[in-house]
């Protein structure tokens, strides 16, 4: 598939500009779906969603054929989203490095490992809802749409080893809030 979408990208480029619709047809779910966990709003999602594929389609010269076309794009999606929720005032923490302990790991790994039940479930979606924005677009990316550690620091213009830092803290943060809920 990758090497298809390259020689469509060329394509395009050359001046088939119509072919670009094979990407907004195939893609256009995915994009939609991230804004929407993100924003919560459907109808800001549809416009973030259009806007990202026109943006996709003004830049497209610039895409550098090192990942698939759609994580190129997640990387514009995430972007501009981030951009629209900040001037919303929607707020974006930052994370700090820290030492982590193979125990503290172990612990953490365990509990999520464990066979879940019904109400495990809705505890664990509970606790998604107190993550914010850019907490909830890792866990996103890592388990639902199961974007490698590269893949996601590449989207979010992080290093490879602050988004596995971030993922063990969002993971450490849901424990302890399922463990004493």
């Amino acid at each position: 598939m990758k090497e298809e979408e390259f020689a469509l990208i060329e394509r395009i480029l050359d001046g088939e500009t119509d072919l670009y619709a094979h990407f907004v047809t195939n893609y256009n779910k995915d994009i939609f779906q991230l804004a929407f966990q993100l924003t919560k709003d459907r109808e800001l999602s549809e416009d973030l969603t259009q806007d990202i594929f026109v943006k996709g389609f003004l830049k497209l010269s610039s895409f550098q054929q090192k990942s698939q076309f759609l994580t190129w794009l997640y990387r514009i999606a995430y972007n501009l989203i981030v951009n629209e929720l900040r001037k919303r005032k929607v707020i974006f923490s930052h994370f700090d490095d820290e030492v982590i302990s193979h125990e503290e790991i172990d612990e953490i790994d365990d509990f999520f490992d464990k066979k879940e039940t019904e109400h495990r479930y809705q505890k664990l979606d509970e606790a998604l809802q107190t993550l914010s924005k850019d907490e909830y677009v890792l866990i996103l990316f890592h388990y639902y749409e199961q974007k490698t550690i590269d893949e996601m620091a590449f989207i979010t213009e992080q290093t490879a080893a602050n988004v596995k830092v971030k993922l063990f803290r969002i993971r450490k943060k849901l424990y302890n809030i399922m463990r004493y809920e």
